[in-house]
């Protein structure tokens, strides 16, 4: 009991000890805290080779920073313009405009936390990725090139990408419109897209791929892909949509384009579906129109006929309509009679134009001559 007694009366008498004790140890975590070493680790690795350009580079402190002194000492190398947020006193997000395949550096220089004493200086190095683009075009497993000529109107098309492409954010575009996602199938790899394409005949096509089209880590490409090409003339390739007669045999018509006053302007041409152009006696120049459709306006002023025009009978198989010719171009045009309606036949198939002078005033009557080309059936080329 007695030796309790003194125990107490010794502790009562060293209360003044906690005091000290207990500032000592405050003391020692402030200091702790104000000569705590800075460290810092960041969202990309040191050395990476393969960096989305999209990434963030996001610096996560061990202890609440200045702000300011961290978003003075961020430098990047070669420059880019970048923006910052900070999620925290202790987290800060910067985000560049990268380039694609290039080596960066990045640095923070004197960075200072908001107690204490000391700064930080931190660097890291990495390469962005290449980004993605279209390596190869194929169409009917030909290559596609731009500028291409007389593009076959069905075929399959192929295009293959340097990377994986995100699918659902890959699209196809077909003369600016996108084709229909369900009809592009990707291989598993996401590098090659292919779709069975119908263009439409005798006119230019545009095949691309936007900026936007997305790899697999979200990266766009650089710019815009296309291609540029034409498909296959196919004639008629205007003009209304009937055919002359059972058969679909053409009109072949002869039509004057001397610099005669009295021969120009030519009438019913616009509406024809091919006009070879070429060069009669004293180099005056000769046309011969044809026609798979019906014509609807006046044709004229109609000649006589050349050599030429018995090769194009030999080639479309037409009802040829003309004004005369030499004796040995007749003779030989007569060796089809079946095929050849002359002016001189007289019939209401052509007229003399009053507005005109002779021989440059012969005119075609394009119901007439419609007509008398679907009742001759011709047979057509095969």
């Amino acid at each position: 009991m007695r030796q309790a007694l003194i125990r107490g009366i010794n502790l009562r008498r060293r209360w003044w000890i906690l005091p000290p004790a207990f500032l000592l140890v405050i003391g020692a975590l402030v200091l702790r805290a104000l000569t705590a070493p800075l460290s810092v680790s960041a969202s990309v690795a040191n050395g990476d080779l393969e960096v989305v350009r999209g990434s963030a580079i996001i610096l996560t402190f061990n202890q609440d920073m200045d702000a300011a002194s961290v978003r003075n000492g961020f430098r990047i190398a070669p420059a880019v313009s970048y923006g910052v947020i900070v999620r925290n006193p202790r987290t800060f997000e910067f985000k560049p405009a990268f380039q694609p395949d290039t080596q960066y550096r990045v640095q923070v220089t004197g960075a200072k936390k908001t107690t204490g004493f000391g700064d930080l200086t931190y660097s890291l190095s990495f390469h962005t990725e290449p980004a993605p683009k279209v390596a190869a075009t194929t169409y009917n497993s030909v290559a596609l090139t731009d500028g291409q000529q007389a593009v076959a109107l069905r075929g399959n098309l192929a295009l293959t990408f340097s990377q994986p492409m995100d699918a659902a954010h890959t699209p196809l575009l077909l003369d600016g419109a996108a084709l229909d996602p369900g009809a592009v199938t990707w291989n598993p790899a996401g590098t090659v897209a292919t779709a069975a394409l119908t263009l439409k005949h005798s006119r230019p096509h545009t095949l691309g791929v936007p900026q936007t089209a997305l790899n697999r880590r979200h990266d766009p490409m650089v710019a815009d892909w296309k291609v540029s090409f034409t498909a296959m003339v196919q004639v008629p390739s205007a003009g209304s949509t009937q055919r002359i007669g059972a058969s679909g045999a053409p009109i072949i018509i002869q039509i004057e384009n001397s610099d005669q006053v009295t021969v120009r302007p030519q009438t019913g041409m616009q509406q024809a579906d091919m006009v070879y152009e070429y060069i009669s006696e004293f180099g005056i120049p000769r046309l011969s129109a044809v026609y798979w459709h019906p014509p609807s306006s006046l044709i004229g002023p109609v000649r006589s006929c050349r050599l030429i025009t018995v090769q194009l009978e030999t080639m479309y198989r037409g009802m040829i309509y003309c004004s005369g010719a030499n004796d040995y171009v007749l003779g030989q045009v007569w060796k089809w009679p079946n095929v050849v309606y002359d002016y001189a036949y007289r019939l209401p198939l052509m007229y003399r134009a009053g507005d005109r002078y002779a021989p440059h005033n012969v005119i075609a009557r394009p119901d007439q001559i419609t007509a008398h080309t679907a009742q001759a059936n011709l047979p057509t080329l095969s």
